[in-house]
């Protein structure tokens, strides 16, 4: 489950919920760019691109 927002600095904040028991990875693309990143089990993440 993943939701995203930009703040009023202009910030790109992304919040990404893995609810199952498996660790998995995934990548963030933005403006044409990737980044992979890695979500635990039962997690929640929150990502801030400035």
């Amino acid at each position: 489950m993943t939701t995203s927002f930009i703040n009023k600095d202009g910030k790109v904040v992304v919040v990404v919920m893995n609810q199952t028991d498996k660790p998995y990875q995934y990548n963030l693309w933005i403006e044409g760019e990737a980044v992979e990143i890695n979500s635990q089990e039962h997690s929640i993440s929150t990502i801030i691109v400035s």
